[in-house]
């Protein structure tokens, strides 16, 4: 997976979150990525952001909006 050619579609408040829309995202045939899961115990405020490819954005973000 190029990170290069990755987009944020959300920004989780924790891990736990992400994961699952990773999961789900991941059934559907997505490939995505979390990023900042390491920054969240120095900075709780930051978030988590979940990535995914360019070209697959637009599907990713019809799922998320049915979770």
């Amino acid at each position: 997976m190029n990170k290069n050619n990755m987009v944020n579609i959300k920004t989780f408040n924790n891990i736990a979150e992400a994961t699952i829309i990773k999961n789900v995202l991941s059934l559907q045939g997505i490939e995505s990525f979390v990023e900042n899961e390491n920054i969240m115990g120095l900075n709780p405020s930051a978030g988590v952001q979940l990535k995914v490819l360019e070209t697959d954005e637009i599907v990713a973000r019809e799922l998320l909006s049915k979770v």
